[in-house]
């Protein structure tokens, strides 16, 4: 069964995906941009172990400067195409 917690999380990604999918007038374009925070991460935390790094508080003020960061060169990078497309470019 699914608790609360979970159910929660669920209606806060529809919302999210839904705002995004609203400002985009696009379904497709919302999820390029929530993937790419999760992806970051990874990438940042693999990063970290692979060069024996610690997670103390500088690195947990880097990872969340990156999700900052990733938002918002993912929405830029949306933009950009969206541009381009508008002017006939694929």
């Amino acid at each position: 069964m699914i608790g609360a917690a979970q159910r929660f999380k669920c209606l806060v990604l529809q919302a999210r995906w839904l705002v995004l999918a609203a400002q985009f007038e696009s379904f497709v374009d919302p999820l390029v941009i929530m993937l790419s925070v999760p992806l970051s991460m990874i990438g940042a935390l693999l990063a970290l172990k692979w060069s024996d790094g610690s997670l103390n508080v500088y690195s947990q003020i880097g990872l969340i400067t990156l999700v900052g960061l990733i938002t918002t060169h993912g929405i830029l990078i949306v933009e950009f195409t969206n541009q381009l497309r508008g002017q006939g470019n694929d």
